[in-house]
């Protein structure tokens, strides 16, 4: 039951993610057009798609840590060692804080993460014309997303996968343009790959952390 809830959030949370990277590729191809974006946020489907994505983004995460601490408290109460885990035997605080370390701490470090990147990227953007022309607002906003959604550790493998995706895909697209003997290459977009890495990171992030044995640096078992 606890894994088709946590799958149904993370389902979710990858319709939301792939919904705004869609939207902020759809912005960056009107603005190549000669379309003016508005500080980099696009028209108001690309703002409706941010305030969606980060409704869905918070709701899935208060949801999902409040549903497993609902069902570990039922478990602890039915019966067996863990009732002494409980009221009376122990002050509520004790579950509260077994609760944070198991099901909070992992997903308030990929938030909070998240948010620092979102906060230092939005300060620099203004200030640097290099980052200008490789992030847009909104795949700062998509990259702090991913970071949010995926928590920690899975955030690593998000990371690791938007990094080798848009590797590839811009050692693909400057070898094509080398053959055809072209200048040089305009930004490729970066929406692409991070859009492409929350598949990875929301679904696939414990196993993948599991086969590289990197599963040493979750918080607790239940940082999937």
């Amino acid at each position: 039951m606890l894994q088709d809830i946590v799958l149904v959030f993370r389902w979710l949370m990858l319709a939301s993610g792939i919904l705004l990277g869609a939207s902020i590729s759809l912005s960056d191809l009107r603005a190549k057009q000669g379309q003016t974006l508005l500080l980099g946020f696009g028209p108001a489907k690309l703002r409706f798609a941010m305030v969606a994505s980060l409704a869905a983004l918070m709701f899935t995460l208060i949801a999902e840590m409040a549903i497993r601490s609902w069902l570990q408290y039922q478990a602890f109460a039915a019966g067996g060692p863990g009732q002494y885990l409980l009221p009376p035997h122990q002050p509520i605080s004790y579950f509260l804080n077994y609760a944070t370390f198991h099901f909070v701490l992992w997903r308030a470090l990929g938030l909070a993460l998240g948010v620092l990147v979102l906060a230092g990227l939005l300060v620099k953007w203004p200030k640097s014309a290099a980052l200008q022309q490789r992030l847009s607002i909104g795949e700062i906003y998509l990259l702090a997303f991913g970071i949010a959604a995926a928590g920690w550790p899975n955030l690593l493998v998000f990371i690791v996968a938007a990094a080798a995706l848009y590797a590839t895909i811009l050692f693909a697209l400057t070898l094509w343009a080398f053959l055809r003997k072209q200048g040089a290459m305009p930004r490729f977009p970066v929406a692409l790959p991070l859009t492409l890495a929350l598949i990875p990171a929301l679904l696939f992030g414990a196993p993948i952390l599991d086969a590289l044995n990197l599963d040493f640096l979750r918080i607790s078992l239940f940082s999937f």
